[in-house]
């Protein structure tokens, strides 16, 4: 699958290319296991909630749970790359503010507006 609108879509703030490199290759591997499922997804644009949902409650089910928290949040950062936010609480990945944790080292361009709204 034809990941680059996602990639071009990552800021990556002060971490070292190697960590670089295992997120890209993380989305590269859950953008595969999805477009072998559903074959006609070929690019990011045609990625939908319903793929998101096979991958979450099916797919990484009979992994360890490390792993499944890492694909959930690789799959988290997918959805936000793509401008779909409204998509993480029904998937049920969306963070809990009061839980805390670590600030995330990797961050989210924001679309530019086609249709900027006239000044009133």
């Amino acid at each position: 699958m034809n990941t680059m609108k996602i990639m071009k879509n990552l800021v990556f703030r002060d971490v070292k290319e190697d960590y670089k490199i295992k997120v890209k290759t993380k989305i590269n591997r859950v953008a595969g296991m999805i477009e072998k499922r559903f074959s006609d997804v070929v690019m990011s644009e045609r990625l939908k909630k319903k793929h998101f949902d096979w991958f979450v409650s099916e797919r990484i089910a009979e992994y360890a749970e490390s792993t499944q928290k890492d694909y959930k949040s690789t799959a988290r950062l997918m959805i936000l790359a793509m401008g779909k936010s409204d998509w993480l609480k029904p998937l049920g990945l969306d963070q809990d503010p009061q839980q805390g944790g670590r600030p995330q080292k990797i961050g989210i361009r924001k679309a530019k507006q086609l249709h900027p709204n006239p000044k009133k």
